[in-house]
């Protein structure tokens, strides 16, 4: 069974992993871990339409901002969220996930670019963006509210951070009221599949 798999049906290991993330530096969990399980099919949970619902959602939120809008995703993982998108709803579309194995199986377009990095010290190539997003991202920062403090700087001026999180993980509630120091909502949608829920939220920086 891949780890994936394991933590997904033990909470107390949920627990363990987020514990042991927010303790070091993005740069610091092992890649490898990362490449081997999607190589494994550890993450094809994700592409389950019961999941693909909380995209939906995320997507209905960004229809409030131009249709032009440029999107940066950290975290990208296999571009599920890049994939979903209706060519319309973007002008330029980049992502960036610490997996190289899963940054390879993402179908490029001419507007859009991927690659594989440190999410604590990457620079985006072709900022500012209308929108960053972070599906399930923050729980893996060692300071949530300094990584969008850091990325900020890549934001246009009316710029928003679309941030999904699993309402049933540990540590939710401890990363919202993190980032609540630097950044206040402006729109909030709870997601449910019937027995998951996630909080979607877009949030700005406070003035």
């Amino acid at each position: 069974m891949s780890l994936v798999k394991k933590i997904k049906n033990a909470p107390k290991k949920i627990k363990w992993l987020i514990n042991k993330a927010l303790r070091k530096n993005f740069s610091n969990i092992d890649k490898k871990l990362w490449d081997d399980e999607y190589n494994k099919g550890g993450w094809e949970f994700l592409k389950d339409p019961n999941e693909l619902e909380r995209i939906y959602v995320a997507k209905k939120m960004l229809r409030k901002y131009p249709a032009d809008k440029k999107i940066f995703e950290i975290g990208c993982g296999e571009g599920i969220f890049f994939l979903e998108m209706d060519k319309d709803d973007y002008s330029y579309f980049e992502g960036m996930d610490i997996s190289e194995v899963a940054i390879n199986r993402i179908p490029t377009t001419p507007n859009s670019y991927f690659t594989f990095a440190d999410m604590e010290v990457y620079e985006p190539k072709n900022a500012p963006f209308d929108v960053i997003v972070l599906n399930e991202v923050l729980y893996f920062s060692k300071d949530p509210n300094a990584l969008l403090l850091r990325y900020t700087k890549y934001l246009k001026n009316s710029g928003v951070y679309l941030i999904g999180m699993y309402s049933g993980d540990p540590r939710s509630a401890g990363v919202w009221a993190n980032i609540s120091k630097s950044f206040v909502d402006v729109d909030i949608e709870p997601v449910s599949d019937g027995k998951k829920e996630w909080i979607y939220k877009t949030v700005k920086l406070k003035p």
